[in-house]
């Protein structure tokens, strides 16, 4: 990570996780009988968009934005 401090890369580390779990996780599991639930429809956007606020966040995370596109898109299909 450049800059910051470790409570921020915790931080940003949560907010990425909590995207992952919206998206493909046991909080989209849940919501798979509600396949177009607002939590999950925005969080696989997040990662298809692929725009700068993402990068930016996976960044401060320490997480390569690219690898972890590919697994969560990866993951969306698969379930």
């Amino acid at each position: 990570m450049r800059g910051g401090g470790f409570p921020e890369r915790q931080l940003w580390c949560a907010v990425v996780e909590r995207a992952w779990q919206d998206a493909v996780g046991a909080n989209a599991s849940a919501a798979r009988d509600e396949p177009q639930s607002r939590e999950r429809r925005e969080a696989l956007q997040w990662f298809l968009d692929n725009d700068q606020d993402y990068r930016l966040a996976c960044d401060a995370a320490g997480i390569d934005p690219d690898d972890l596109r590919y697994r969560v898109l990866r993951a969306a299909r698969q379930g």
